[in-house]
């Protein structure tokens, strides 16, 4: 591990640069240590997370679900040290070598400071991320610049139903055709006679929906229901027709609506039930969903899964169960898409930091805050939803979320027994007789599909691309929001991360990225020249036009081992640089930079051996992209500048540990909804302060 110190105001800085794997878990010493918790009378357990060491103290009896980790090949001497314990050890996770069991709390320490034993978590619960009532559809493949790319010249009329163009889009393009997004969700409905979104486009008696497996291990479902999509809730059915709906239903509205289409909508789609039909999950069964993925991608063709639903964070991201397994699930080659998070705000609706959940918290996945787009297919007057959650990440401090798309107010197709539809039945869209047809929600749950539905535009157009690939590029290719652009950078960074979707810029970059992509050494050019991606301005961005407006991308320099950079006379490069060094900067593995604990000294940064002088980067006298010391973006890290907007998430960090509450009247409630009783991380001396690992 290397440690880089610089000087601030006279004193030394803390080493804030760390170089990690992303994706491989540190083995733990087979002795756990007993700390003195800071601020806390009660000794803790190294092993043990936070939450479970809280009640490990051996007067509590009751029995706790969790997640046990074992000692690499140790699974079966784990699982008899359990029942020693006089534990009940369930189903077995053998990818991230973890069991999951019922243990008497009395137990944990035992069953912890055991030799076979890597890290003890609780199996927490999962939940659905999740619409305001009174405003108009986003029309999502205008105002995200998918309609741009869809066919060879853009949809001859983006506003007109997808079906009246089916054999123009057939014949020329981008739609999603050969990709398979993964959904892990509540369920997703097939379709009926009044329900067709998820169906072929050109055969609606042809379902999209190509397999269908439930992993809630209580609430078995009998063949009918897996075969017909059981999804009693009805979040997973709008979260899928997002990412690939086709507005077909929508023929049949007589108000001149425009078509609810999603993105990709001829992807394929694998349903993955992990959430129950009242909203939450456990996180071992989504683990097993995941696990699954891994398993048969190459049989289905998974190339992104979806996770609008989530857990909080209690621990690093090292050692949390789920996020190493959505890790395992990327370094497989698949696209892991996260919901942020609805608790962006508190019961007071201030706004609160340090909220993202896990999954997302993870560096190697691609976290989605929500955007509210006011129901314009204009950028400009875009902005955050106040509910999306923020960074930095509990814990570790990493920035977070990745990117932003629309998330407010989108219409998408509703299952028939849609418990959310029922009880909100003033957000049904559309109705046919009794039977709800669409509903509008909104959610970070329904800004992850966005995403989703791009990237398998992106993979269409290029299938050579590998995660890191599509997530550097949907960075490069994000437009930041102009109604941040008066927040401290630190701010703006962890709470839009890289900027707005442009689904246009993300396919056009994808079409010039090398059909080899997967093959390109370290250091390898990835895209040459311009590749026909446009002209750019002084400060080498781009420019898309969306909606009639210029919408400006190519701030994100660096990111998964990906650097884009503008060389003299050749012009515009973007390089693989996993595991290798660009002129003098070694970039592999880099990967977090603690928001407030920056290496900045007078305008100067050195970092390996690099100089960047009054916001430029200079490699080996080759100037990179961007104003650094804006926007910087280093793997899953931010070169963040400014010391003082510390002060202002580091008094508003969410404590999760102890419960934020439900994020689901977000869904019907939106900008309006607060009252998640957030409660607040005092200080450097809570256990979940953003700290560097």
């Amino acid at each position: 591990m290397k440690r880089l110190t610089a000087i601030r105001r006279g004193r030394p800085l803390p080493a804030c640069l760390v170089i990690l794997s992303l994706l491989h878990l540190p083995a733990a010493s087979s002795v756990p240590t007993l700390a003195r918790q800071a601020g806390q009378g009660a000794f803790t357990n190294t092993r043990l997370s936070p939450d479970l060491n809280r009640i490990s103290n051996g007067a509590i009896r009751e029995t706790v679900r969790v997640i046990a980790q074992a000692q690499k090949g140790e699974i079966a001497g784990l699982r008899d040290v359990i029942v020693k314990q006089g534990g009940n050890p369930l189903s077995e996770l053998e990818f991230i070598d973890s069991l999951v069991a019922e243990l008497p709390a009395m137990g944990l320490r035992a069953v912890a400071s055991a030799p076979e034993a890597l890290y003890i978590s609780a199996d927490s619960q999962t939940f659905a991320s999740v619409t305001e009532t009174n405003s108009s559809q986003v029309h999502l493949l205008s105002t995200t610049g998918a309609a741009q790319v869809i066919g060879a010249d853009g949809l001859a009329n983006s506003r007109a139903p997808i079906v009246q163009q089916a054999g123009y889009i057939a014949r020329t393009g981008a739609n999603g055709t050969g990709v398979t997004i993964a959904v892990l969700d509540s369920g997703v409905y097939g379709g009926d006679s009044l329900r067709s979104d998820l169906r072929s486009l050109t055969n609606t008696s042809a379902s999209r929906v190509i397999y269908r497996k439930n992993f809630v291990s209580d609430e078995p479902l009998n063949e009918q229901q897996l075969r017909n999509g059981y999804d009693p809730y009805g979040h997973g059915t709008h979260v899928a027709a997002v990412a690939a709906g086709t507005g077909t239903d929508s023929m049949r509205m007589t108000n001149g609506a425009a078509s609810f289409a999603g993105i990709a909508f001829n992807a394929n789609l694998i349903d993955l039930r992990v959430i129950r039909s009242d909203g939450t999950g456990r996180v071992s069964d989504t683990i097993a969903a995941l696990q699954w993925i891994v398993a048969n991608r190459q049989a289905f063709n998974i190339r992104v899964a979806n996770l609008s639903i989530g857990s909080l964070v209690t621990d690093s991201y090292l050692r949390d169960p789920l996020c190493r397994a959505a890790s395992a699930a990327v370094a497989a080659g698949v696209a892991v898409v996260v919901a942020a998070g609805n608790f962006g705000k508190n019961d007071e609706g201030n706004t609160v930091y340090g909220s993202i959940l896990a999954p997302g918290n993870h560096p190697a996945v691609i976290t989605v805050g929500a955007a509210a787009s006011q129901q314009t297919d204009n950028r400009s007057d875009d902005t955050v939803a106040s509910y999306s959650s923020r960074g930095p990440t509990l814990v570790d401090g990493a920035a977070k979320p990745d990117l932003l798309a629309v998330g407010s107010s989108v219409v998408a197709s509703c299952s028939p027994e849609s418990a959310l539809a029922l009880a909100h039945p003033e957000a049904v869209v559309y109705w046919q007789g009794p039977n709800p047809i669409y509903l509008r929600m909104s959610g970070t749950s329904v800004a992850a599909p966005v995403v989703s539905g791009t990237i398998a535009l992106m993979l269409q157009a290029n299938p050579s691309l590998l995660p890191r690939h599509v997530k550097a590029i949907l960075r490069f290719s994000a437009q930041r929001l102009s109604s941040l652009a008066q927040l401290p950078h630190t701010l703006a960074l962890v709470t839009q991360g890289a900027g707005l979707l442009n689904s246009a810029a993300a396919v056009r970059v994808a079409r010039a990225f090398s059909p080899s992509a997967n093959r390109i050494p370290p250091g390898g050019i990835l895209l040459g020249g311009h590749a026909n991606l446009g002209p750019t301005n002084a400060n080498f961005e781009f420019t898309s036009t969306i909606a009639g407006e210029a919408a400006t991308w190519g701030n994100c320099i660096y990111s998964e081992g990906v650097v884009f950079v503008h060389l003299p006379i050749i012009g515009f490069r973007a390089f693989n640089t996993h595991g290798a060094r660009v002129g003098a900067l070694s970039l592999s593995g880099i990967e977090l930079i603690l928001p407030g604990e920056n290496m900045w000294a007078s305008g100067v940064m050195i970092v390996g051996g690099v100089m960047i002088v009054g916001g430029v980067m200079l490699v080996g006298g080759v100037m990179l992209v961007g104003n650094v010391s804006d926007t910087l973006m280093l793997n899953q890290a931010v070169g963040m500048g400014q010391w003082e907007a510390e002060n202002s998430w580091s008094e508003n960090l969410l404590d999760q540990s102890s419960g934020v509450g439900s994020a689901r009247d977000v869904l019907f409630y939106g900008e309006q909804f607060a009252g998640i009783n957030a409660a607040r991380i005092t200080g450097p001396s809570h256990a979940l302060y953003p700290r560097p690992r």
